[in-house]
């Protein structure tokens, strides 16, 4: 899984195998978290990841819909850390998911929204190791975040 933000702050978002990196290019930093398990992670990024189980998990309320895409509040049934709720923006079209907004206990919101998106579209395997440019102050975590 890799995504690069591009605003309000560039960053970089890598987990390949049991390793997580987060890159901060403006502040020339990346950090390494090691022995990352998925599995400790049961709240949005599982759900990013196909891995969530939607009824499951949540509870599944429709906020809006128009003839293209419907909104959809996810609300854990059961606590997931500091996540208060889920809205998802779904493309009655196709059903891929094109926003989530991750809404937190205090309120804050990180909204990621997809576009130019294919489906099975061929992706070169190098674009998942990250090479750390020589001047990047490195810190390693050595037990995983949580």
């Amino acid at each position: 899984l890799r995504w690069n933000y591009l605003e309000p702050i560039k960053k970089i978002f890598l987990i390949k195998n049991s390793t997580m990196i987060l890159g901060y290019p403006e502040d020339e930093q990346v950090e390494i978290f090691s022995d990352f398990k998925m599995e400790q992670y049961p709240s949005a990024l599982a759900f990013f990841l196909g891995q969530g189980k939607i009824k499951g998990q949540y509870q599944v309320e429709l906020i809006n819909h128009s003839t293209q895409d419907a909104q959809l509040k996810l609300k854990p049934k059961k606590e997931m850390g500091n996540l208060k709720h889920l809205q998802v923006q779904v493309s009655l079209k196709d059903y891929f998911i094109h926003s989530i907004k991750i809404i937190d206990r205090l309120g804050n919101i990180n909204q990621i929204t997809f576009s130019a998106l294919k489906l099975n579209a061929p992706i070169d395997k190098d674009i998942f190791d990250y090479k750390i440019p020589k001047n990047y102050e490195v810190i390693k975590h050595l037990i995983p975040i949580i």
